[in-house]
């Protein structure tokens, strides 16, 4: 599972905005050069995980705990999950890979 992590979210794939489906999990990888912008369920949760080192400049919108121009270390549990309070969301960094988990039930 890690080594897929470290193919979907390397160099190769920079240019490319990069999902992976899971059960009831979505996986998204957030860069400096992509904003994401999420249509979603008002209550489902996310978590934002900083991967391969700190991401930096981390902004969301439409989120229950907001982040502006934060930085999100690996050895935290901030980003941990959050929860949509839109049905549109957003995020974005400065620097770094952001691994972006959204539980959903898929309905």
């Amino acid at each position: 599972y890690l080594a897929n992590l470290s193919v979907l979210s390397g160099e190769q794939t920079k240019d490319y905005l990069v999902e992976a489906y899971f059960d009831n999990e979505i996986l998204k990888i957030c860069r400096s050069n992509q904003e994401l912008k999420l249509n979603v369920r008002i209550g489902e949760t996310l978590s934002l995980l900083p991967f391969n080192g700190n991401a930096q400049g981390v902004n969301t919108t439409g989120l229950k705990w907001n982040l502006q121009d934060h930085t999100l270390n690996t050895n935290t549990a901030l980003g941990i999950s959050n929860i949509f309070s839109s049905e549109i969301a957003t995020i974005k960094i400065t620097e770094g890979v952001l691994l972006v988990l959204l539980q959903t039930n898929f309905d």
